[in-house]
């Protein structure tokens, strides 16, 4: 089954696109993220993109904190200061703008063997991240089966704002956030490597099936400075906050499987993604998108559910009477959850340009192993569950 481009359509060599997305939380943080790309043909064995990404960033995110039982004046990283009532969950407010620039070249060696090589950039107020890639891609002879081979390497450089405490440097992990005790450097690092290895089958004139392994290693600086997780007493009131700490290594490894079937001009994709790491944390994502063909518009359903076991450091908080462990998070985003996502896409295709449209609903919510919660602070329930919502446009022009 293969796929004729609009570019080949319309004999066009370049393509320009261009999108805007808006993340809203409910009560916490707003995304709003715009991108621009230009992919150009150059001739028939070369082409080139180049891409830029502009996010920004608002809201509130959790401490990582239990309710402190009493109202609290708390300091944003962007310096301002709020209130928490005795039974919110702390959070700081945040206010960033990250911009990610990103370029690629693609050389067809032969008629079946492809190569990509790939460099990134991204930059925001405490986090710089730089990247290159290669890949390959290698066609049988009868074009029904593609292997695929990429690595990557990333370096990552992570800092803390000064405005939350108005000391500077990376915390110290484990220790009182009172201290304020800090690492003999203001910023930290981390490298990442991946590795993938995949392939693509046709397995009838209709079906494509494609299936990737992917194995990534890091080592460095995992934990979040601004993370905090509270010691509480016998009555679940807390005592001191302690400033997170995590493994300084991880090893994620991942399996992708993918199955497109057309069904007399509608297309069928259906995923699902097993992931699990030397923290011991698991996830299963299913992901299912109809899209169905209406002339030159499309109406496109999508339904997605996610399943996340927490890390084995994950921690509600820690209780006063334990000395404290060597590594601890309270991040929701290391905790066990659900989270499902509904939506639908549209588009149309104009004579040279294309354009479409995606509004979603996202809901994520706990469902917390009570081991970890021994002073029975579930009143709290000690997972802020999210709700939010995902609209994006999207414009490409090909001439």
């Amino acid at each position: 089954m293969s796929a004729t481009t609009h570019a080949e359509i319309y004999d066009s060599d370049s393509k320009i696109n261009a999108s805007l997305l808006v993340y809203d939380e409910t009560d916490r943080m707003s995304i709003v993220a715009s991108q621009l790309s230009i992919n150009k043909t150059i001739d028939e064995s070369n082409t080139v993109n180049a891409s830029i990404i502009i996010d920004s960033i608002t809201g509130a995110t959790p401490t990582g904190e239990v309710p402190f039982g009493s109202v609290q004046t708390v300091t944003s990283a962007s310096g301002n200061t709020s209130t928490v009532s005795a039974t919110s969950f702390p959070s700081i407010e945040v206010e960033d703008t990250r911009t990610a620039l990103s370029g690629s070249w693609i050389n067809q060696v032969s008629r079946l063997l492809a190569l990509t090589g790939s460099a990134n950039l991204s930059s925001e107020n405490d986090y710089k991240s730089t990247g290159l890639s290669l890949s390959a891609s290698l066609d049988t002879e009868d074009k029904l089966t593609t292997y695929s081979l990429a690595v990557s390497t990333t370096a990552d450089d992570i800092s803390r704002s000064s405005r939350v405490d108005n000391v500077a440097g990376i915390p110290t992990g484990m220790t009182n956030s009172s201290l304020l005790l800090r690492e003999d450097t203001s910023s930290e690092s981390r490298t990442t490597n991946d590795l993938v290895i995949g392939f693509t089958q046709v397995l009838t004139p209709r079906t494509l099936f494609q299936m990737n392994f992917t194995r990534s290693q890091s080592d460095g600086y995992h934990t979040d400075p601004y993370k905090l997780i509270s010691i509480v007493d016998g009555n679940g009131v807390q005592v001191a906050s302690y400033y997170e700490k995590r493994p300084d290594s991880r090893v994620r490894n991942s399996i992708y499987s993918q199955l497109i079937h057309n069904i007399d001009g509608d297309v069928l994709r259906l995923s699902y993604r097993r992931y699990q790491d030397d923290w011991n944390l698991t996830s299963d994502t299913l992901d299912l998108k109809y899209r169905i063909k209406l002339n030159k518009y499309y109406v496109e359903p999508h339904i997605r559910y996610y399943q996340q076991s927490a890390a084995d450091f994950h921690r509600y908080y820690l209780n006063a009477a334990d000395s404290p462990p060597d590594y601890a998070s309270a991040d929701s985003r290391l905790a066990e959850f659900t989270s499902y996502t509904l939506g639908v896409s549209s588009g149309y295709d104009f004579k040279n340009y294309q354009f479409s449209a995606r509004l979603e609903y996202m809901s994520q919510q706990a469902s917390p192993d009570r081991s970890n919660d021994p002073v029975n602070l579930q009143a709290f329930n000690l997972f802020n569950g999210v709700e939010a919502v995902i609209a994006q446009v999207n414009f490409s022009l090909f001439f």
